[in-house]
């Protein structure tokens, strides 16, 4: 899930949708839409009835656009790249576990950082399967291993991913880089 924002509701537009509607009594969810706006009360459409608010201390919460998403991950994404680098050597004290739980890696170092950091992880490294590489999901295979540790102690893990995606990104990131 994309991280969000808070955007007061004096600073949108008639028209503009959102889905969490903050105020200083707690928050709601449900689909909203701005219907009216003056400075000191709204009209706010949520499903099929208009509400009326006052503007004081009231927030939507939107997702950050893809340049400020961008802006908030591009050190921890540079970082990403810089581990993804790091090929290690295979040793259990080096490696730790396998774990299945998968769903923390990315292809795209922005998400990638972004998901190290909800999780309070620090990606190590890689390194390369061999014979151990498993073939899943109709033939793909998955040739090398990403390791990674809990921030919250020492404790390493690994899971299954592809070399050519890891190619891809550090591609991909340096033709960005370039054009900054």
């Amino acid at each position: 899930m994309r991280d969000t924002k808070l955007v007061p509701i004096k600073k949108m537009k008639v028209g503009d949708k959102f889905h969490n509607l903050r105020h200083p009594g707690g928050s709601q969810m449900a689909n909203f839409e701005i219907v009216e706006i003056c400075g000191a009360y709204c009209k706010i459409k949520v499903y099929d009835r208009e509400e009326t608010y006052s503007t004081e201390g009231l927030f939507a919460e939107v997702p950050l656009s893809d340049e400020e998403f961008k802006a908030k991950y591009k050190d921890g994404a540079a970082v990403i790249i810089e581990k993804l680098r790091n090929e290690i050597s295979l040793t259990n004290e080096n490696i730790g576990m396998h774990e299945m739980w998968n769903s923390w890696i990315g292809t795209d170092p922005y998400e990638f950082a972004a998901e190290c950091e909800k999780n309070d992880i620090e990606l190590i490294g890689w390194f390369e399967l061999g014979d151990n590489a498993r073939e899943f999901c109709g033939g793909m295979v998955l040739d090398i291993g990403i390791v990674a540790k809990y921030n919250d102690g020492n404790t390493r893990f690994w899971c299954h991913f592809r070399k050519d995606w890891i190619v891809k990104m550090i591609e991909e990131w340096e033709k960005e880089i370039t054009l900054q």
